[in-house]
Formats: structure tokens, sequence, C-alpha cells
């Protein structure tokens, strides 16, 4: 079986690729809206731009070479999120389908490395609670999908429970053996901050954490269903991950 891994660097690829590792794989390089693509039995494919400009060529090209794509979207996927045009450009090819909709990635903490260092965390909205994935889970959910087909589905991936931002914050002061604080952050001031790092997306993401706060992020048990074991904690992956803070 012939898999196709564009974004193999990323985040979920470098995970997935090692899982992969009885079928013959094939990497991913350049820009994906000038590719000709290598004729694959799967693909996982990863869109890494903010808008779906150049998708139809490429959604296309992979119909006329391949019959299943494993598409990485989001939780937060709408119709008229980029997620959400990209699901229905599929929907509308002859391909099979199946759609991964990951909560927000464990690895995004990673933002916060700087200011745990410092041993104080100034962010908004402590209490928001958080689904957050490890991406070694959501490699292993892709791995299923691809080799095993799973034609039509949408999984929702997320961790096992929802963890408060402030609470995440001290496990990985826990993981890294040193004590760090949450100091609320007023919106406006975050605002600012992030405005450089989210761009025309920081309202929304604000908007979404403050939602969390009285509404917590969705828990599926999707990991242990498709492969078999639980997903990973929180506390697991800050404490796998303490060198990379």
């Amino acid at each position: 079986m012939k898999i196709l891994v564009v974004g193999s660097g990323g985040t979920v690829g470098r995970a997935l690729v090692p899982l992969l590792h009885e079928h013959d794989v094939v990497r991913f390089q350049g820009d994906i809206r000038d590719a000709e693509f290598v004729s694959a039995d799967a693909v996982f494919l990863l869109w890494p731009f903010f808008t779906p400009d150049g998708a139809d060529a490429v959604i296309d090209a992979l119909a006329t070479r391949t019959g299943h794509v494993v598409y990485l979207s989001s939780e937060s996927a709408t119709p008229a999120s980029v997620w959400g045009e990209i699901e229905a450009r599929i929907r509308a090819t002859r391909l099979e389908w199946t759609f991964l909709r990951p909560t927000g990635f464990a690895k995004n903490t990673l933002i916060w490395a700087d200011q745990i260092r410092s041993g104080v965390v100034r962010w908004p909205f402590g209490q928001a609670a958080r689904s957050l994935i490890d991406e070694r889970d959501l490699a292993a959910v892709a791995a299923r999908a691809l080799t095993e087909r799973h034609a039509g589905a949408t999984h929702v991936i997320t961790g096992p429970e929802a963890v408060r931002q402030a609470e995440q914050v001290r496990l990985i002061g826990e993981a890294i053996g040193m004590p760090v604080r949450w100091e609320e952050q007023p919106r406006d001031a975050a605002r600012d901050a992030l405005v450089p790092v989210f761009g025309d997306a920081t309202d929304a993401a604000l908007d979404t954490w403050e939602r969390f706060i009285a509404q917590p992020e969705t828990v599926t048990d999707t990991v242990l269903t498709v492969t078999g074991r639980p997903a990973g904690s929180f506390r697991a992956w800050a404490r796998d991950n303490a060198d990379a803070f």
C-alpha cells in the first residue's frame, strides 16, 4: 500500500510517518498548490493556508491519482471556514474521504515557553477548559484511517478530559520541576499582544477561549474507539515534552 503524506515535517506528520513503517510512504516536499502528485492508494492531506485558494486544483489532482483522502480538518470547522470549504470540495469529488477534526493541539502551549521559564504566564481566561490532543494520538487515529480506509467517517479527536488553562500551566511547571503561576490578563491587553501572532483570527480565538469558561471544550473517546487505547493526558504530554519548555 502506497501512502502519500502531505506535511510530513509538521506536528502531525512527524508522528504519523513512523506509524506507517509497514507501508510505502511518500513524503511530500514543495508547495502543494504546484504539485504533480505521486499516485498513491491513500493520501494524508494537510492544507496549511488561511484561505482555500488553489484547493480545487489540488483536490482535482488527488481525485485522478488516489482513491482515499484523510483530511486534517478542525473540530471548529463550519461551512464558512477554510476547513469547512475544503471538506465540501472533497465531498464534491469521487474520492473516498475521512475527515479528522481535532480540538487544539497540546503542542500549542509551547507559545507560553518563554513565560514558563520566567515562572509566570500572563494570558487571558485561565478558567477556560480545553481538551487538548496529544499529536501522537492524532497521528495514531490518522494511521488507522489511512490503512483501514475509514471511508465517510468524520472523527472528532480530543484529549481524555478538559483541563483549564491555569491548570495546564501548573502541570507544565510540575513537569519541568519549578513552580509556575498564572496571572490573568485582561482581554484588551491580551488582544494587543496577540494580534501580531493571530492576526485577523485574534478576536475569534479570544471569543472561543472565553466560551470555554462556562462551556468546556468537547471531549470524545475517538482515540480509544479507533486505536484501542485511551488518549494520553495533558499531564503525560507535559512530562514527555518538558525539555521543550
